[in-house]
C-alpha cells in the first residue's frame, strides 16, 4: 500500500510540470485553470489528489461555507481549494486559495514571504489591513508597483503577524517601523478568475 501512496506522488508530480507551481493573478494557482472542472482535476491529478468537500469561503461573508474541491488534501505545502462559479457541476472556479509553500509566482511570491521581501518583490512599499481587524493582513494598495495587477484581477495576498499584538486603528504602510516590528509573512494567496 505504501508503494502504491509514493508511485502515487511520484506521478502527480510529474503530471505538474515546473511551469505548473506558478501562481498568475486572474490566470492560473498551479494545475487550476480559469477552464477547470473537478471532473477535468480529477483526470488529471487522479482521484486521491481532489476531494469535494464543504468549506469556509474565503472572500466571502463571515462565516459562509459552501461546496469547495480540494486539491492534494493531504499535502499541507500543496493544498489548493478551489471554489466554483457553477457549483452543481463543479466547473469554472470563481477562486482558488492556498497557504501552501508548494506554489510560487515568476519573481518568487510565495507563502512565507517576509514583508522585506514582498517590497522588494512589488518594487515599493504597499499598504495592509492591520492584523486586529475583519480583514486582518489583507494587502489593500501596492501603490502602482509590480504587483498592482493583483488587485486589478481581484486577488489577494493576505499576511500574517508573526510578531506580538497589532493595536493599529488604520492601514499599515509596508515601510513604517511600527509594520516592520510586526514581522509579517504572506499567509494565504487567493487567485480569483
Amino acid at each position: 500500500m505504501r508503494t502504491l501512496f509514493i508511485l502515487s506522488i511520484f506521478f502527480t508530480e510529474l503530471s505538474l510540470g515546473s511551469e505548473e507551481r506558478t501562481l498568475v493573478p486572474g490566470i492560473r494557482i498551479g494545475p487550476v485553470s480559469n477552464k477547470s472542472s473537478e471532473a477535468e482535476l480529477i483526470k488529471r491529478l487522479g482521484a486521491k489528489q481532489v476531494k469535494s468537500s464543504t468549506s469556509y469561503l474565503a472572500g466571502s461573508t463571515e462565516g459562509e461555507e459552501g461546496p469547495v474541491t480540494i486539491l492534494f488534501p493531504d499535502d499541507v505545502k500543496k493544498e489548493i481549494i478551489v471554489v466554483w462559479k457553477d457549483s452543481s457541476l463543479k466547473n469554472n472556479p470563481e477562486l482558488a486559495y492556498t497557504s501552501g509553500s508548494h506554489w510560487l509566482t515568476e519573481d518568487g511570491l510565495s507563502i512565507g514571504v517576509t514583508l522585506e521581501k514582498l517590497e522588494e518583490i512589488n518594487g515599493r512599499s504597499f499598504k495592509f489591513m492591520p492584523f486586529n481587524s475583519d480583514v486582518a493582513g489583507n494587502i489593500i494598495d501596492w501603490m502602482g508597483g509590480k504587483l498592482s495587477n493583483w488587485a486589478k484581477t481581484g486577488s489577494f495576498v493576505t499576511l500574517r503577524n508573526t510578531n506580538g499584538d497589532d493595536s493599529a486603528t488604520k492601514e499599515h504602510l509596508s515601510s513604517d517601523i511600527a509594520a516592520r516590528k510586526l514581522k509579517p509573512v504572506v499567509s494565504q494567496i487567493r487567485i480569483k478568475f
